[in-house]
């Protein structure tokens, strides 16, 4: 029983193909799991800026008495910290999508 190698080179490009087809697959659904993780990154670094400079501002201003200077004042500087973090979390995220392109365009 002689094996056919026209045969077989076909089975290897249709097994080639459905390995390709379902890398696609998985691949753009870890993407789409990225892309929820980084969305939910980006509420949590905003929103604990936010705490931090406000729980700083309120303690502040409880201990000189000087009621909402403090508590706003850092309120801002938390807001501004906490945009400053998400800006540089999306630079470092657009930065991954291009290597990763770059990547698959050098393959």
């Amino acid at each position: 029983m002689e094996e056919d190698p026209v045969n077989d080179s076909q089975r290897l490009n249709e097994l080639d193909k459905k390995i390709t087809a379902k890398q696609n697959q998985l691949a753009g659904k870890n993407n789409q799991e990225e892309k929820t993780i980084g969305g939910t990154q980006f509420i949590s670094e905003l929103a604990a800026a936010m705490l931090v400079g406000g729980f700083l501002g309120y303690y502040i201003d409880r201990w000189f008495a000087t009621e909402p200077l403090f508590f706003t004042i850092c309120l801002f500087l938390g807001v501004a910290a906490g945009v400053l973090n998400i800006y540089k979390l999306s630079v470092k995220n657009d930065g991954n999508d291009s290597d990763e392109k770059n990547d698959d365009n050098s393959r």
